[in-house]
């Protein structure tokens, strides 16, 4: 079912962001990924939303967004974390 895809994205990237050790940071009215893949450190320009989204789930919450949205903004963070 889409609820249950949605749900399995959504702990892929939680698994993905902690087992990469990212982290967020807000500069400038921009927000930056970092994660480390072995011993190289990464990192990206997220949306706002993205971070937003990224945080909450990490979090173990839902972001008061419609399906769709979180879904999509999730398959984005997990292009760059898996």
């Amino acid at each position: 079912t889409p609820a249950t895809a949605a749900t399995e994205v959504a702990r892929l990237v939680a698994d993905a962001w902690n087992a990469r050790e990212a982290w967020l940071v807000e500069v400038g009215g921009t927000h930056q990924l970092f994660w480390m893949r072995g011993t190289t450190l990464h990192d990206a320009e997220i949306e706002p939303m993205a971070a937003m989204v990224g945080a909450a789930i990490v979090d173990g919450e839902s972001p008061p967004l419609p399906a769709r949205v979180i879904d999509r903004t999730l398959r984005r963070i997990g292009a760059l974390l898996l």
